[in-house]
């Protein structure tokens, strides 16, 4: 099983993942949860990632550049085939797609083609399942601001009124101290009160039904 750029295969480990690794580096693209009812699928959008988050590894080997709709394309019909052929897994009740793991999702606009019109074809082609939830995770950065908090209010409006709230939004807070926040972040995270001035006034408010 190959993804977009790697020469990596997927695996299945004892604790329920299965991953798409390059060449057992840490930035592997993405990873599904077997949750028996439910499959959770991460996929990265950069590879690599220009974060600098202390916790994690995905940026110690260097931002390579975003995540192109081909890729998300290939890298989802691959794990999908791996996880219906490979694994057995043919039916389950719901699918999150989970956007999030390597690169900061805000960044890449090639998300919303994917998820309005190749992101449910794919899926059901190999699985069936009652429900697909996609899912943003983001650290609100302050590195290309304007252009994450146009994507946020694009996705708020799609989520709203395209998914009547079967999409998620995420904000990685970790700590509720800027000074804190801001080291875990590397520098290049909003502070919680931009965060706060910015979601009251510019995303509309609708609960996620899942």
């Amino acid at each position: 099983m190959r993804g977009w750029w790697t020469q990596g295969r997927a695996q299945l480990i004892p604790d329920g993942v299965i991953y798409v690794d390059n060449k057992h580096n840490v930035d592997y693209l993405c990873k599904v949860y077997n949750y028996g009812e439910k499959l959770i699928i991460n996929l990265s959008t950069e590879q690599g990632c220009s974060m600098n988050c202390s916790f994690c590894e995905c940026w110690r080997n260097g931002a390579k550049g975003n995540v192109p709709l081909i890729g998300f394309r290939s890298n989802l019909n691959s794990l999908c085939r791996f996880v219906s052929d490979d694994i057995g897994i043919t039916k389950v009740d719901r699918v999150k797609v989970y956007f999030a793991r390597c690169g900061e999702p805000t960044l890449n606009n090639d998300i919303f083609p994917f998820v309005e019109e190749y992101m449910e074809s794919i899926i059901r082609y190999h699985i069936s399942t009652r429900e697909i939830f996609p899912l943003i995770s983001t650290i609100f950065p302050v590195t290309e601001s304007e252009q994450s908090e146009k994507f946020l209010i694009r996705w708020a409006y799609y989520k709203k009124y395209k998914m009547n709230g079967r999409a998620g939004l995420q904000f990685s807070i970790n700590s509720s101290d800027d000074y804190q926040r801001n080291k875990m972040f590397g520098g290049k995270v909003q502070c919680l009160k931009s965060l706060s001035s910015f979601a009251y006034k510019n995303l509309p408010y609708t609960a996620s039904k899942g």
